[in-house]
């Protein structure tokens, strides 16, 4: 998988700082020791952390425990660093994009009424990553006639909580205006295709994200990208939830500015 991570309730100790790891550890279970010991941990936790570095960390901690975790991490050979939690991007404000035009100046982001609301040029597309998330979850309630008291009585059962398809996203962030644009596969307009625009939406998705990185010729393409475009194995491209892709994306954003800071230096 892209990120085996799985939704698990973080450490939270009201804390404004994150570790990011940028790298996986030799020893998995010496790392997951290590975060048992850090962050007061249940080991099976811990090693759902393991496997979801390289990346942030999702433990919210002051600079303190940051700043000790960190240095407990590196004396195993692995590169983390603190980061602020308003360094890391937030994804939550992004807008849901459902129409857009692909022009030879940029991509025209459309609104309802099919009137451009932002236009960003194709230089600016500084990275594009894709993944696979799990449908939403809904709930169907069922009722049972209890013959055994009274006809009229009825029987509570629990919900079942059946998760929808699987559906795909799209996440363009943009250099210039720091901002972030979704497109969900599912909710997603792709009459911009023309005559190539088949009845299968997931045949037009994977047109339309070869379109964007195709014209985004300085864009960054996460390594999920690229398992999705050359048609790998679906594995690579899954995430757990909405949360662990953006987490993934907002990861490889920092990691990139990180390696353009070397490249400076």
């Amino acid at each position: 998988m892209a990120n085996t991570s799985e939704d698990m309730t973080p450490v939270d100790n009201g804390g404004d700082f994150r570790v990011v790891v940028f790298a996986t550890a030799d020893d998995p279970h010496q790392f997951r020791d290590l975060l048992v010991q850090q962050l007061s941990m249940h080991p099976t936790d811990a090693m759902i952390l393991v496997h979801s570095t390289p990346g942030i960390l999702p433990e919210h901690l002051d600079r303190e425990q940051a700043e000790q975790l960190v240095a407990a991490i590196e004396k195993m050979g692995i590169a983390a660093e603190v980061i602020s939690t308003s360094d890391i991007p937030d994804f939550t404000r992004a807008p849901q994009v459902h129409n857009v035009h692909l022009g030879d100046e940029g991509l025209s982001i459309l609104g309802p009424s099919g009137q451009q609301s932002a236009l960003i040029s194709w230089n600016d597309v500084e990275m594009i990553s894709v993944g696979q998330i799990p449908g939403e979850l809904t709930r169907h309630y069922f009722f049972d006639n209890d013959v055994t008291f009274t006809a009229s009585r009825r029987r509570y059962i629990a919900p079942d909580e059946v998760a929808g398809t699987a559906t795909m996203v799209l996440w363009l962030l943009c250099d210039k205006c720091r901002q972030g644009f979704r497109i969900e596969k599912t909710h997603m307009n792709f009459s911009e295709l023309g005559a190539r625009m088949t009845a299968s939406a997931s045949a037009n998705f994977h047109l339309f994200v070869q379109e964007i990185a195709a014209r985004s010729t300085s864009a960054f393409l996460t390594p999920a990208t690229h398992t999705f475009l050359g048609h790998g194995s679906l594995r690579h491209v899954q995430f757990s939830s909405d949360q662990d892709l953006e987490r993934y994306t907002a990861f490889h954003l920092i990691l990139r500015e990180r390696l353009r800071q070397l490249e400076a230096n």
